[in-house]
């Protein structure tokens, strides 16, 4: 068993993405990946988080290896066949979670990626409506 009602068959070890299906799986089909686990699949930071983040609109606890967020309205993409909150509210996420420097950098990232063409997470951090996210694919 890798979580509560989730099982691995064929493996004695999951691979961070095996850990990120079933982090999804644990928090149900309205739950999307979100925080550093967001922005590492966005490709906006390089390094896999050690704890998957995972933002549901309604209840679920945490695990030891799952941190659980509860947010309604969050903006969710699929990326990669996978649902993941959109670079803007990832890049929110991050402003409360990572120190000046590396948001600095994650910034600076989001915008040299494809994934800002035309630059909607700055129109959405403004206010504004962007368009659909494109980064590079995982």
């Amino acid at each position: 068993m890798v979580h509560p009602g989730v099982y691995a068959v064929g493996h004695t070890s999951l691979g961070m993405l095996g850990r990120v299906h079933a982090a999804l799986l644990y928090c149900g089909a309205e739950a999307a990946l979100s925080h550093t686990t967001a922005a590492w699949w966005w490709r906006l930071i390089d390094v896999a988080p050690r704890t998957v983040h995972i933002t549901v609109p309604g209840r679920r606890r945490s695990l030891p290896t799952v941190r659980v967020h509860h947010a309604r309205g969050a903006r969710v993409a699929i990326h990669n066949h996978l649902p993941v909150t959109d670079v803007p509210r990832t890049l929110l996420d991050l402003a409360a979670a990572l120190s000046f420097a590396e948001l600095r950098r994650t910034l600076a990232e989001a915008d040299h990626c494809s994934c800002s063409t035309r630059a909607p997470w700055k129109l959405s951090l403004a206010g504004a409506d962007g368009e659909a996210e494109t980064c590079g694919s995982r």
